[in-house]
């Protein structure tokens, strides 16, 4: 039995309304290769909003980097501990060897700028949405379900750092000023509003509490 990775309402349906269906199979390596498909398929929708095509975007950057781990971890195995006895000899003599560069190679994986480009958003909001799913999956999944734009979701993680922040310097002892001093400077904290905005740098917190 094969599992469904797309159109799971219209399926619904369908089976509510006994109307007939077909389905396409697609080969899949495994659940990491479909999590991926799945998410190519998504960033095709068009009734997704920028900041839910970032988060797609950034999600699949994620399994891709996985991927490409992985790729390189069976690469390695099918060339060292599984790897025969002449295949081992062959290696040995191709690291002796002294026309073998001594400059490692750099695995390819994808540059920020094509995973935008594949999501069809800005550096800087796929790097926002990377921080969001960072710092708080709940917050990105809303993001991505449309509850929240990816800005307000920004605003909250710099909030809870703000706080954070306050909450260590409550708890810090304050230095005792001892002996006589000509001059005295105090810059204590004071109440006033803080206008949130949206655009960059997403200012919220001020440059000390």
């Amino acid at each position: 039995m094969g599992i469904l990775l797309d159109g799971h309402n219209r399926f619904e349906i369908c089976q509510r309304l006994q109307v007939p269906y077909e389905t396409t199979p697609i080969d899949i390596a495994d659940r990491l290769d479909a999590k991926i498909w799945i998410h190519r398929n998504q960033l095709g929708r068009r009734n997704l909003s920028d900041d839910q095509r970032a988060m797609t975007g950034a999600a699949l950057a994620e399994l891709e980097i996985q991927q490409s781990k992985k790729e390189r971890a069976k690469a390695g195995r099918a060339t060292g501990g599984d790897a025969t006895p002449e295949q081992k000899a062959d290696r040995s003599e191709a690291d002796a060897s002294p026309k073998r560069s001594s400059k490692p190679k750099k695995p390819k994986e994808r540059t920020r700028k094509a995973a935008s480009k594949q999501a069809g958003v800005s550096e800087w909001k796929m790097r926002k949405a990377r921080e969001v799913r960072e710092a708080d999956p709940d917050l990105a999944a809303q993001v991505l379900a449309g509850e929240i734009d990816l800005a307000a979701a920004t605003r909250e993680i710099k909030r809870r750092k703000v706080v954070a922040d306050l909450e260590d310097v409550a708890r810090r002892e304050a230095k005792r000023v001892e002996g006589v001093f000509d001059v005295v400077v105090l810059d204590p904290p004071w109440p006033m509003e803080k206008i949130e905005r949206n655009e960059r740098p997403n200012q919220v917190a001020f440059d000390y509490p």
